[in-house]
């Protein structure tokens, strides 16, 4: 195709414009138009007609017409400064521009004014511009530049303002800088003069002029009085000063004492030049004194002359006339003047210091007045020797060029020789200058003829027999490299460029480009060995070297022979020669090695010897040069295009947003804490992260692909990109070897990187090196080629000022080979532009995406890679700086262009994004987004990979919605779609820990507009992707795979055939998915039933899918139900891996084999040791989530469309619970209630409500008078310090209240004060705006309450007035839920009237919202004090110290004692008791009575005496007879009766979870559900009957929860706490007796359970009671299912999840800190191979209610603690056989129960099946009152008599055991045995100790050595102890009966009889033997 273009280029056009040429002559001969002529191309002038001052010109600009000419004279301009205004107005809104010109000036059809505006848009522009060039006609060009068409408006007139005399754009990087007049500067009158000022935040700089000429010469001198630093710019005359722009020269001081001096010649041309007094970029503020010094053409400091120099005042220099001089301080510069020949455009100086010392050579162009002090546009210096040639450009075409020889800086002097050759000489005649080259003195400046016009002044001819030296030759890249290598370090301390020496340091000297690149060590080898790739040998090595471009690699066949004899060849000769030696030789040479034999020596040689023979055999040497591409130099000008589209513009002004209609938006994320937002004042500021700091620091990138119907993608073949920055400063110290890895990494290889195009390889990246050069790298690879691999680096020439704010603009035209870099650091000098040739052979290797299989998928080539992004990490290398703006197009530039484009732009506003309509479906299942048509086709091609426009999405959701969602589903409303995915997850926010390896916590959702709780969104692209999935194969991806790393088999090109069925995979990891594994579930993964091994390394399965299967027709697997927190650990099953997977096509998707050479088996055990355990673990991990399904739409859905999603959505539901075993469920449904609230409530409103509502009145109990009040406006604010003296304000629950009661009382608590009762005003008084609606409370989502994921409670507010005290309480409808956070607010303009003032009820209680967290389990308990006619407190012997105050009184328990008693929460209290043993989840709740208050004991006066016995109790409570023959009933309201009237018990009875199943609140027996279809009447509530008595009485009975009971207490009004504790024990948990009855027995648990022997104490509970009751959750180390296993098959060790070294497992003696029991199988019935009993280990404390336990006096004697409980661990057994429950539990039924007591019966009945025993039974812990109960029944005292220890403390210290051993039985099943003996021991547990026994007997050595052995401190045991587990199965069973438990040391106290006599005699004991 360009190849077509180019030949109908060569012969079309020449004819087509001979035919225009003809057209538009004969137009002119025929037109009557004014215009003359038209330029028919550049350089051709064009005609232009007149224009009167004001006179609007109207006209349009097209294709054929594509300018209009106006002239006019400067004298209708403002007469003070020549100032006129233009206007003009783009009619069409595109790009038009009107360009002025100055008299004289060519007006051709492409090139530009002077000055010029731009109407982008239909709004007018307007714009004051000097007409400074001088009297005359000046004209205006209306055109467009960027080639736009449309009708316009122009006008101009006199100015009405004042500007600088040149708006000229000096500084084009910032053309909008505000300008400083003329008027606004101070005008230096004289000479020199002195000026004071203070530079701070409102005067940001003082400006002066000073009238002056060319040459003069001007002196500052600057003090900061302050010392901090301040600066003087200069500009040049007309330059405009602004608040931010820098001059062309200056000075800056920090100095307070010193003042810091320049001086210099003004070269600028003559008029007023500026000085600017001012901190840059506003850094500092200060006061300062300026002096001003202006000599006319005088010395530089007054004492002596400044040379000044004209053309005609310069010597002239003729080509290979070698000529000599000196510079000295008299003599600081010799001038010579160089005319070039017609067509000479280069010539080679060469420059000789004859004494070393750095002389330069400077050149400037003809005319050129900057000689004096200025710098050329080239130079050449001998800074690094003394002889140094170089090429200059002679770019500004014939005239005479000045070359001044010097010393930079002045810093030098010294004689020189200097010789000129022209590019048009014979190359035979260059050489270098000899020595016998004849002096030739300059003339000094003071001899010169100044009036002379001569070229001929003072030069001496060369002598014609001198020999014409050979041209010098340029340096080749390769020397230049060397150079800068061998260089020492020069780095700037000020900025950090300069160049780095790494061989400085010891580093190696790694070889350095001049971009200061460390690219090979100095040899120009560098080996690089041990990568992996696809398809390559093994072994591998790959050498790259320097092509021979650079001249430095060796030859190939050098290199290969060097590689070889270092690293190969010597290895193996020597390991070869090895081989020979004799065994002994062998043995004796290689001694050192420790082998057993020379054999091994041998073997281990052989081994060396094969692996590098097959390095050498398999080395290939890979070509890896890097081309290095310098400008090209002032030969080529910028090729620009005509047609020019943005891509981008970015100022960020508020975030990313682009200014170009259609255009992206950048999206940026930090990991930075609290850096949420990096963007401000208009600035994108990314600070510098040190090396060492945490994260990653801040990641931006912006998309540029195609859009459906505005296309603003990059066309990567030509485009322009430019940006202005501000870089930070680099280090400016070198690494040293000294360093930590952090230092040395903050200070090596500076470099930033600021811009990386595209995500897939990284094909451009903009840096600044460490040279402060800007540079360009082009990566040109073939993707996925790393042979292939290719880079070009761009290095501009010139540098950026690094201190300061640079523009950069970069273009690359990919067909023409070239690229261009320019700099613009806004100072007042030209700004250079280097172009660059690129390679030949350069193409961009996405060139090809059609055949490169990643790609093939993609619409077109500008999808492929297409991004631009920026990232700042840690350390050196990355971004970090400051960028104002950022531009991109398609087209090539130039400066001039960038700016007329980017100006405009800089002013236009974010174009305004139609956001997204939603609507929520009928019955509110599904919403739908109705998208505008500029997005809706995006979303059709893949608009969801764009972080921008999903997340404009999101924030359209957001709008319209709380922050309610966990997922959301995106599904578009479309049959088919072309995009390449079925759905697509992309993860906002997870903070799951366990589950991944290398994934950290994240959250995202600030980007998205959820405020916290979105999980992920995904993205289906066709309307079935919720129903037929995969809806629950993305929803996995919030899960995994993030664990295993898993094979895969795959190919890109099976699908379009190309590749056939026998080539072979290519072996792949699985990303994400299972592969080829056993998980079995969403993500893939074959069933491993299914797997066969079909012999040398071949395997073979059911067909499966690796990266999914089936769609939503498959469950979850169950390693997946693990990650999403549904099962425990011990339910895993082990999963099965394969690594090297090897197959064809045929083998793999037809036949379902595949080769591996490993096989690997990964049990769970092994996926936490190396993730984790999960947290939160099953217990604890959300179950229920909720989803939006979102169908995405261009047109509103129809009542078909919507049930249809509907009915997905509901499906959903269903699938979801399905495959998760209904295990969690996901709801979709009540949309409505998410939808955020369009109006609110008014204040009036809410008073009117009050006003009116009667019932509300009368339940507050408010009077008609402050009703009144409140109904009326009032208008005085509520003093609020003065209503807090009267009144006192507590809110209920208390903010951030844990574990409270499930409906406690809800709002605020209002007590008189004593000034408020002293002022008659009480709480009656007050009234409320809206009392019937104060509160809102909410069902929280989490623990954050966040306002979004808030689900309010349905409820009311009540006033409860009593006495002096008001509550102002919300009543919910039901009671709230346990384990809950919920949030309660004050709703807004609540006010509180107070007499004539209101005000704001939260600001007068001071907290507006707070929150509380209810109990996880609870029991709603209703105490009843029942008082009777002859009720007498007698204080009995269990309460007659606890109630001594109260004997005589009615009752000895008042009502305050019971709510103490019950509900309080201080030690031995009720609730304190229960809720300290549950770890904090239970606690006791009150009830509410009818009117919603809270209630906790009533108070019941029976009117009646008190009765006893059952028959009295039962006809009190119920008013029936409780059997036949008790007596009639009397009449009268039964308790029950009174219950009624006050309490609704119905509230309680049938309460549900929010999910709708019934909500029992505490364990029921036999079964929770069986206990619902009980018909009684306060199923959730246990009643108290607490009976008043007439005399002594003990009583105490529970009816547990059972079937056929109300659970209810009955108990004496004179017991005391521990009868309380023993009965609830009952009545809540329906926990049996296990105190001692009389008699053997083995089910009692002694002095260790509220429900045993107690003494009248409040010990705890066993571990049994613990358990049963669901108080506290075992951790059980091994399973059940692990136990069987291992005894199945004993070969692997044993699963366990903690107990080894690494992860212990631990007893806390504290269960508000942890578990106090752990639980281990204990029995296996044989041949089911069940489970059948448990050991329970249950550490004791010494404090708490563990000090409550009481043991047998004679075991504990210390010295000042008598009897105190020291602690220890006890083993309990629950044995469940049949054998047991039949033998032992049912015989406490006697006889009847032998023959009918059955498990099933006891089920029936709400029995427990099995009771508990101590292990061993024996030695005891039963007896009458527990006096058995001793400290050798607990370890570590098992073997000691009695504690302290008296006798030899070492002896008994060697007796003290460090394990616990616990047998696993095994039994035959019932009734082939019928005895529950001990059974056959088969395996053996043992619970290592060792730590604890160790602290314990250090404690008593140390007690003993210091007297304080006998003390109870010595031997308590408190905290956390670790332990291990072993566990040995036995080869061969033993047989065990009950004696056989006990442990050797222990039967020295088998004397208690009884039951120790019975199990020696038979093994077991049996209640009724017969």
């Amino acid at each position: 195709m360009n190849q077509m273009i180019t030949n109908y280029r060569n012969w079309v056009l020449p004819i087509l414009a001979g035919v225009i040429v003809l057209l538009i002559l004969v137009v002119i001969l025929v037109s009557e138009s004014t215009r003359q002529t038209i330029g028919l191309a550049t350089g051709t002038e064009i005609a232009c007609e007149s224009l009167d001052v004001s006179q609007p010109a109207l006209g349009t600009i097209s294709v054929s017409t594509d300018y209009d000419c106006y002239t006019f004279d400067s004298s209708v301009a403002s007469s003070t400064q020549n100032i006129i205004s233009i206007e003009l107005t783009s009619k069409s809104g595109n790009s038009l521009d009107v360009d002025l010109y100055a008299p004289g000036e060519k007006i051709e059809l492409d090139n530009t004014g002077y000055v010029w505006a731009t109407a982008i848009g239909t709004d007018k522009v307007s714009k004051d511009v000097a007409l400074d060039k001088g009297n005359g006609q000046y004209a205006f060009k209306v055109w467009s530049y960027s080639k736009g068409t449309g009708d316009y408006s122009f006008s101009f007139s006199p100015a009405t303002s004042i500007v600088s005399s040149n708006t000229s754009p000096n500084n084009i990087s910032d053309p909008l800088l505000s300008s400083q007049t003329d008027s606004e500067c101070t005008l230096v009158e004289s000479v020199s003069g002195l000026f004071e000022g203070i530079i701070d935040s409102d005067n940001k700089f003082d400006c002066y002029l000073i009238d002056a000429k060319e040459n003069d010469s001007l002196k500052l001198e600057l003090l900061s009085k302050d010392g901090s630093p301040l600066d003087i710019d200069l500009f040049s005359p007309g330059t405009p000063v602004g608040a931010d722009n820098a001059g062309y020269q200056w000075l800056t001081s920090a100095n307070a004492i010193n003042s810091e001096s320049l001086t210099l010649t003004l070269t600028k041309g003559s008029g007023k030049y500026a000085l600017k007094a001012w901190s840059y970029g506003h850094a500092a503020q200060g006061k300062y004194e300026l002096k001003v010094s202006l000599n006319s053409g005088s010395g530089t400091d007054g004492s002596s002359s400044v040379q000044s120099v004209t053309p005609t005042s310069c010597n002239s220099i003729q080509s290979q006339t070698p000529v000599s001089g000196s510079v000295s301080t008299d003599n600081k510069f010799d001038c010579f003047k160089y005319s070039p020949s017609s067509g000479e455009d280069t010539i080679t100086v060469k420059l000789i210091s004859d004494t070393g010392v750095p002389l330069d050579v400077d050149i400037f162009q003809p005319g050129s007045n900057a000689v004096s002090s200025g710098t050329g546009y080239d130079w050449l210096t001998t800074q690094d020797d003394n002889v140094i040639s170089k090429y200059f450009d002679l770019p500004y075409g014939q005239g005479d060029y000045l070359l001044k020889v010097w010393s930079y800086g002045n810093s030098s002097t010294g004689s020189y020789n200097l010789e000129v050759v022209s590019s048009a000489s014979d190359n035979d005649h260059i050489g270098s200058v000899s020595n016998q080259i004849p002096q030739v003195t300059a003339p000094t400046i003071s001899s010169l003829p100044q009036q002379s016009t001569s070229t001929e002044v003072a030069v001496s001819q060369m002598p014609s027999n001198i020999k014409v030296p050979e041209r010098p030759k340029p340096l080749t890249e390769a020397e230049k490299i060397v150079a800068l290598f061998e260089s020492p370090t020069n780095i700037d301390q000020t900025t950090g460029c300069g160049h780095r020496n790494y061989s400085e340091i010891g580093a190696g000297g790694g070889l350095m480009y001049p971009d200061g690149i460390s690219r090979s060590s100095r040899s120009g080898l560098y080996v690089k060995g041990g990568r992996s790739w696809p398809y390559a040998t093994k072994y591998e090595d790959r050498i790259l070297y320097w092509n021979d471009w650079l001249g430095l690699s060796p030859d190939l066949k050098e290199a290969i022979e060097e590689h070889e004899k270092t690293r190969l060849l010597d290895k193996i000769s020597d390991f070869g020669s090895d081989l020979l030696l004799s065994d002994q030789e062998l043995a004796q040479k290689y001694a050192s090695w420790n082998y057993d034999s020379a054999q091994e020596i041998r073997d281990s040689i052989q081994h060396a010897y094969d692996h590098w023979s097959g390095i050498k055999a398999n080395t290939k040497v890979v070509f890896d040069g890097y081309p290095l591409l310098y400008p090209d130099g002032y030969k080529r000008t910028l090729n620009t295009t005509s047609q020019i589209d943005d891509v981008g513009y970015w100022d960020f002004a508020k975030s990313g947003e682009n200014s170009v209609v259609g255009g992206y938006d950048w999206s940026f994320s930090s990991d930075v804490e609290g850096k949420e937002a990096y963007i401000h004042d208009g600035i994108l500021d990314i600070p510098h992260i040190p090396a060492g700091e945490p994260g990653w620091g801040v990641m931006g990138s912006v998309e540029l692909v195609p859009r459906e119907l505005i296309d603003k993608s990059l066309d990567r073949q030509a485009f322009t990109l430019a940006f202005s920055f501000l870089p930070e400063l680099f280090p400016t110290e070198m690494p040293t070897w000294g360093d930590d890895s952090t230092s040395f990494h903050e200070k090596h290889s500076p470099k930033r990187l600021i811009f990386s195009f595209g995500g897939y390889y990284r094909w451009m990246q903009v840096y600044v090196n460490e040279m402060c050069q800007m540079e360009v790298v082009l990566n040109y690879s073939p993707p996925g080629d790393y042979k292939e691999h290719k880079l070009v680096y761009l290095v501009s020439e010139t540098g950026v000022d690094i201190r300061r704010w640079n523009e950069v603009q970069f273009t690359i035209d990919v067909p023409n080979k070239t690229a261009s870099l320019t700099v613009i650091d806004g100072s007042d000098g030209p700004n250079k532009t280097d172009i660059f040739t690129l390679p030949d052979n350069f193409e961009w290797s996405f060139a090809d995406w059609d055949q490169t299989p990643a790609w093939q998928s993609m619409p077109s080539v500008r999808y492929v890679d297409n991004k631009m992004g920026l990232f700042s990490g840690s350390g050196s290398g990355s971004f970090s700086g400051k960028l104002d703006w950022v531009y991109l197009a398609n087209g090539i530039m130039d400066p001039i262009g960038v700016e007329r484009r980017v100006g405009p732009l800089r002013g236009a506003d974010v174009p305004v994004r139609k956001p997204a309509k939603i609507d929520v479906g009928p019955d509110g299942y599904v919403a739908s987004a109705q998208l505008s048509p500029f997005d809706y086709p995006e979303w059709k091609v893949g608009a969801f990979n764009n972080s921008s426009m999903r997340n404009y999405l999101l924030k359209d959701v957001y709008a319209n919605f709380e922050d309610a969602f966990d997922f959301i589903f995106l599904v578009q409303n479309e049959k088919d779609s072309d995009l390449d995915y079925a759905g697509i997850f992309r993860g906002v926010s997870n903070d799951i820990k366990g589950i991944s390896e290398d994934e950290k916590p994240y959250d995202a959702t600030k980007h998205t507009g959820s405020e916290g709780k979105l999980k992920a969104v995904t993205h289906f692209p066709t309307k079935d992707g919720l129903c037929c999935g995969p809806s629950l194969h993305e929803m996995m991806h919030r899960w995994g795979n993030y664990a295993l790393n898993t094979g895969n088999l795959t190919t890109y090109t099976f699908r379009g055939n190309s590749e056939k069925s026998s080539d072979p995979l290519e072996q792949d990891y699985s990303y994400r998915h299972w592969g080829v594994s056993s998980v079995n579930g969403q993500l893939g993964g074959f069933d491993l039933k299914t797997l066969k091994e079909l012999g040398e390394g071949w395997y073979t399965a059911d067909s499966f899918g690796t990266y999914a299967n089936g769609g939503n027709s498959v469950p979850f697997g169950n390693f997946e139900l693990y990650l999403m927190g549904l099962i425990p650990p011990d339910e895993v099953e082990d999963i099965v891996l394969f690594k090297g997977i090897e197959a064809t096509g045929e083998n793999f998707y037809q036949n379902n084999t595949w080769y591996a050479e490993e096989k690997i088996t990964v049990s769970i055990e092994d996926v936490i040791n190396k993730l984790g355990p999960r947290v939160p673990d099953h217990n604890n991990s959300q179950k229920e989530f909720k989803v939006l399904t979102l169908v995405l739409t261009d047109d509103p859905l129809n009542e078909s469309e919507w049930s249809e999603f509907s009915k997905q959505a509901k499906d959903f539901e269903n699938k979801f619970a399905w495959a998760t075993g209904n295990r969690a469920s996901v709801k979709l449904g009540n949309l409505g209630s998410s939808l955020k609230s369009t109006s609110a409530t008014t204040t009036t409103d809410l008073v009117a409500e009050v006003a009116t509502s009667t019932e509300s009145v009368s339940e507050v109990a408010t009077t008609t008078e402050s009703v009144a009040e409140v109904a009326t406006t009032i208008e005085t604010d509520i003093n609020t310090s003065d209503i807090n003296k009267v009144f006192s304000f507590e809110v209920t629950p208390g903010a951030s209240s844990h574990n409270i009661v499930w409906d406690p009382e809800i709002g605020v608590h209002i007590s008189n004060t004593v000034e408020g009762l002293a002022s008659n005003r009480t709480v009656y008084n007050l009234g409320f705006s809206n009392p019937s609606n104060i509160f809102s409370v909410s069902l929280c989502s989490d623990k954050d309450c966040l306002d979004s994921g808030l689900v309010p409670v349905s409820g009311v507010t009540k006033n409860f007035i009593q006495e002096n005290e008001s509550l102002i309480s919300f009543v919910p409808d039901v009671p709230l839920y346990g384990g809950r956070y919920y949030k309660v607010q004050i709703v807004a303009d609540t006010l509180i009237v107070d007499g004539d003032q209101s005000g704001d009820f939260g600001v007068v209680v001071g907290i507006s919202d707070w929150i509380f967290k209810t109990a996880e389990m609870t029991r709603f308990t209703l105490p009843l004090n029942l008082q009777y006619d002859d009720s007498f407190c007698l204080g009995g012997k269990q309460a007659a110290g606890r109630y001594a105050a109260n004997i005589g009184k009615p009752m000895c328990m008042d009502v305050n004692q019971v709510n103490d008693l019950v509900f309080g929460m201080e030690q031995n209290q009720m609730s304190h008791y229960f809720n300290t043993l549950s770890g904090g989840r239970f606690v006791i709740s009150p009830v509410r009575d009818k009117e919603g208050k809270v209630i906790k004991t009533l108070q019941i006066d029976r009117g009646k005496e008190i009765g006893s016995g059952t028959c009295f109790r039962a006809a009190e409570k119920s008013g029936t007879k409780a059997f036949s023959d008790c007596p009639e009933v009397l009449p009268g309201p039964s308790i029950k009766d009174q219950i009624s009237e006050l309490v609704d018990l119905s509230r309680y009875a049938n309460l549900k979870n929010e999910d709708g199943t019934p909500n029992l609140l505490a364990p029921y027996l036999p079964s929770r559900e069986e206990a619902l279809s009980s018909k009684h009447f306060h199923r959730n509530i246990t009643v108290v009957y607490n009976y008043g008595t007439k005399e002594n009485a003990t009583l105490g009975a529970a009816s547990p929860p059972r079937r056929s009971y109300d659970t209810e207490v009955t108990i004496s009004n004179e017991e005391d706490h521990r009868t309380w504790a023993h009965e609830f024990g009952h009545a809540f948990f329906g926990l049996t007796d296990l105190y001692w009855h009389g008699g053997p027995r083995t089910y009692y648990a002694g002095r260790f359970d509220i429900m045993a022997d107690n003494n009248g104490t409040l010990p705890p509970m066993s571990a049994w009671s613990l358990e049963v009751s669901e108080l506290a959750i075992p951790d059980q180390p091994i399973s059940d299912e692990s136990m069987i296993s291992f005894l199945d098959d004993p070969t692997g060790p044993i699963n366990s999840n903690c107990g080894n070294l690494s992860v212990p497992c631990a007893l806390e003696s504290d269960l508000m800190k942890g578990n106090t029991f752990v639980k281990f199988p204990a029995i296996i019935e044989r041949d089911t191979r069940k489970i059948k009993g448990h050991y329970l280990v249950q550490l004791f404390g010494s404090e708490g209610y563990d000090s409550e336990i009481v043991l047998k006096p004679s075991t504990v004697e210390f010295s000042d603690k008598k009897g105190g409980f020291p602690g220890g661990i006890a083993i309990w057994k629950v044995d469940g056989t049949e054998q047991k429950i039949r033998r032992d539990r049912c015989a406490a039924y006697g006889e009847w129960g032998m023959d009918n007591c059955n498990p099933t019966w006891l089920y029936n009945q709400g029995r427990h099946l099995s009771y508990i025993e101590f292990y061993p039974v024996i030695p005891t812990v039963n007896g009458g009152y527990g006096k058995s109960t001793a400290v050798y029944n607990l370890f570590p005292w098992w073997y000691e008599p009695k504690l302290p220890y008296v006798e030899d403390v070492v002896d008994e210290l060697g007796r003290m055991p460090e394990s616990i051993e616990l047998p696993v039985l095994e039994i035959a099943p019932y009734p082939e045995v019928k005895d529950f003996g001990g059974g056959s021991k088969v395996a053996t547990i043992t619970l290592n100790f060792k730590d604890m026994v160790e602290n314990l007997k250090q404690r008593i050595t140390a007690a003993a050595s210091s007297g304080d052995v006998a003390k109870f401190d010595t031997y308590k045991i408190n905290g956390s102890y670790e332990f291990t587990i072993e566990v040995e199965k036995h080869e061969s069973p033993v047989k065990m009966t009950y004696f056989d438990h006990v442990r050797e040391g222990q039967k020295q106290f088998l004397h208690d009889g009884g039951l120790a006599e019975e199990l020696d005699t038979y093994g077991y004991h049996f209640r009724f033997r017969e």
